[in-house]
């Protein structure tokens, strides 16, 4: 039942600053070019008196997108984010899909391929078309343990992405205490600092028990 609260406004610059702030940063930048290693390394001293901060980070769009899926492109993508790994730092990876990319037989094909090709990593995917929306295509989320970012679970996961005119945080908060109830993890990104801050004063020292799983989150990769 872990909980973490965070902004997408991750640098560098401000690393230490935010990770003293708040508990996790979602890495938009990965979404465009592959991480370096000696630039996670950096990024991984900054936080280093913050044992209990974590990241997430967008898969590349040449594998949502493009669907470039080479494996020597894998192992680039992946090879930056194993210090992250080994330090227990990365919470999930984030799939960013285009708004045309909806529930078909060859687009089940490739997120299952993308499971497969990151199978180390916990798999959250943005699935904006209204057909992944279906209890067909959830229980292909499900089966697959991919997590859904939004308000429905699909994997051990949640992941709540908040835009910056969210309108009403105590409606937040309530989604919030639904999901940590169900979710070995959940994760919160706020486009704004300041509202995440505020979130994680209202959820401090949350206790909530843990409800009876609806369906198991912890079937096989087939």
């Amino acid at each position: 039942m872990a909980l973490y609260i965070g902004s997408s406004g991750w640098s560098e610059r401000k690393g230490a600053q935010i990770a003293s702030r708040v508990s996790v940063a979602e890495i938009g930048s990965s979404f465009n070019r592959p991480l370096e290693k000696k630039t996670v390394d950096r990024w991984l001293n900054l936080v280093q008196p913050y044992p209990d901060f974590r990241f997430t980070a967008m898969l590349g769009r040449q594998f949502s997108h493009e669907r470039l899926m080479a494996g020597s492109d894998i192992d680039y993508f992946k090879k930056a984010l194993w210090p992250m790994v080994n330090q227990r730092r990365i919470s999930s990876l984030l799939i960013r899909f285009p708004d045309d990319f909806h529930f078909s037989v060859a687009n089940e094909k490739h997120l299952i391929q993308l499971r497969r090709s990151f199978h180390e990593f916990s798999l959250v995917a943005e699935l904006p078309h209204e057909s992944w929306s279906t209890y067909e295509a959830r229980a292909v989320l499900i089966d697959r343990r991919i997590g859904l970012a939004g308000d429905h679970l699909t994997s051990g996961t949640g992941y709540l992405r908040v835009p910056a005119r969210h309108g009403d945080l105590d409606l937040i908060e309530e989604k919030i205490r639904k999901m940590i109830r169900l979710a070995d993890q959940t994760i919160v990104i706020f486009q704004e600092e300041v509202s995440a801050t505020e979130m994680l004063a209202r959820m401090q020292g949350l206790s909530i028990a843990p409800a009876q799983h609806a369906f198991s989150f912890h079937r096989a990769v087939a």
